[in-house]
Parts: structure tokens; sequence; C-alpha cells
């Protein structure tokens, strides 16, 4: 798509007087118009109402646009912030911008209602003359835009995405379903990429919530505080059988002493006569079963 200096080309434009309910509206029917031939539009430099006072004009406060300038995507230049000559700037081959000086207006048919309705009004120049020839619409981003825009061929790149399939197949199969849409290779690798970006976040969020709630931790600590209660228990009883246990023995120990302090009176002197050594013996004799193995002491 070339275009020599002072070269005209007539592509039909948008009439004069098309009308919508609203801006929005109005723009719907231009992008049609333009997508038809070969060229498309966009919104620039709204204009507010002024009042003049002693010869100079202000602005209305809080006063919205009743007027519009519409022009060709390919109008204008490219940016030069650095402010380089022609000789100096290397050409920007991403911007499609080519000086087209076609041009309308969208005007509210109201000045004092711009909610209202809108219409399109030519001004001094042909807008039938642009400065390249009808181009591929293809490749115009904003008429791509507006093609994924279409109800249905959202939710169709998703299913394509969770697919696993790659551009170039996802591509052939959403042109397969919209025949009309206006898809590039490109545009459908970006959208693709957007899904698996969102794919990933949302697992990110899930995993985090699940992970963060501390629900897992209460009910562990939950659980080992039955265990020590459970416990706790257990060594009450334990004890309560001890006590008794002890208790009984005592009482055991208790009604053999009696028996064993009263010896008869015909071994009594021989008793008195054992020496020291083996009174002690048989004391310790006596007594033996309380430190037999497995018996509890009740001290």
């Amino acid at each position: 798509m070339t275009a020599k200096d002072g070269e005209s080309y007539y592509i039909k434009p948008i009439p004069s007087g098309l009308r919508a309910p609203s801006l929005s509206s109005l723009m719907q029917l231009c992008h049609t118009h333009t997508l038809h031939h070969g060229f498309d539009v966009v919104k620039k430099a709204g204009v507010k109402p002024t009042s003049s006072k002693n010869g100079k004009k202000t602005i209305v406060p809080n006063a919205a646009y009743y007027k519009w300038h519409i022009t060709c995507v390919l109008g204008g230049k490219p940016k030069n912030t650095r402010h380089l000559t022609e000789e100096q700037r290397r050409r920007d081959k991403g911007s499609l911008k080519m000086g087209c000086p076609s041009r309308v207006w969208a005007w509210a048919v109201e000045r004092g209602e711009p909610d209202g309705a809108w219409e399109i009004r030519w001004g001094d120049t042909d807008p039938a003359l642009h400065n390249h020839p009808p181009v591929d619409v293809r490749t115009l981003p904003n008429h791509r835009r507006r093609a994924r825009e279409v109800d249905g061929v959202a939710e169709a790149i998703k299913q394509i995405a969770a697919s696993g399939v790659g551009r170039k197949e996802g591509l052939q199969k959403l042109r397969s379903l919209y025949p009309d849409g206006l898809f590039s290779e490109k545009d459908v690798a970006n959208e693709l990429q957007k899904y698996k970006l969102q794919l990933k976040q949302q697992k990110a969020a899930e995993e985090e919530e699940q992970g963060g709630g501390g629900e897992g931790d209460e009910g562990q600590e939950g659980d080992m505080e039955d265990v020590d209660e459970a416990e706790l228990q257990l060594q009450q009883q334990l004890q309560a059988q001890t006590q008794r246990d002890h208790q009984h023995r005592l009482q055991q120990l208790q009604q053999q002493q009696p028996q064993m302090q009263q010896p008869s009176m015909q071994h009594q002197p021989q008793m008195q006569q054992q020496p020291q050594h083996q009174h002690q013996q048989h004391q310790h004799q006596q007594h033996q079963h309380i430190f037999t193995p497995g018996v509890s002491g009740y001290w």
C-alpha cells in the first residue's frame, strides 16, 4: 500500500446526513461502511460549546462535546518525539499514518442535547479523496479487533485455547467458524496467550485460597486436644487403680503383722537367746514379700 505525493484516490465516502440515535451508534454505522470500502476512520478533536465575552471565547464550564472530527486512520504523520530529521529518523514500520486528508464531521442533531441523535456532515474538503487506494481491511487493527468482539468469538477462542492447538491450527478453526472474520495469525496467538495467562492467574489464586485458609491447622489442633484429653483420662484411671491396689496390699500386710508379732510361749526363750543377726535375718525373711518384683510399693 503506497501512494505518491500529490496523487489522489477516490473511495466512496461516508454519506452526509447519515443519522443514528446516539454517537456510539453512529460510529458503528461508519465502521460498517468503511469495512466494505477498504478504509477505516477514527474519532478525533472534539469540540465543546463556547461563550464570547469582551471579544474572548471561553469554553462553557462542564459542557459536553457537540461535534467530533472523524478522520481516516491513515491521516496524520508518525510521531517524532526525538525531533529527528527525515534522514536521521528510521521509518516507523508499525505506523500506518501517511497524511491522508479525508475527513467528515459528526454533529449532535440538537447542539444542546449531545446524549440524543447524531449525524454525519461534510466539511470544506471532499471526503471521497484519499492519498491511498482502498486497502485490505485485514491490515487495519481496529477492524480486526471489532471482528473479535462479535458474539461467540471470545468463547470460541477460549475453547480453541483449551484444546491446546497451536496458532496456525487455531486460526484455521476460527476462520471455519467465522468465514467473514478478519482474524490474523498474530491476533489468534495474542488471544491464546491472554487466555493461558488468565488460567495461570486463576490457578494461582485458587492455590493461595486453599493454602492460606488455615482450616487444616485448626483441625490438627483439635485432634491433638482430643488425644491429650484421652491420655489424661487414662492416666487418672491408672492412678486410681494403683491406689486401690496399694490399699488392698496394705490391708493384707496389716492382717499378717499381728500373727507374726505373737509367738508361742514355748519358743519365746529361744527367741530371746538367738543372736541379734539371726533375729534381723528372720525379720528380713518375714517382710521379703514386700520387695518381691512386680509388687508395687505402698509408700
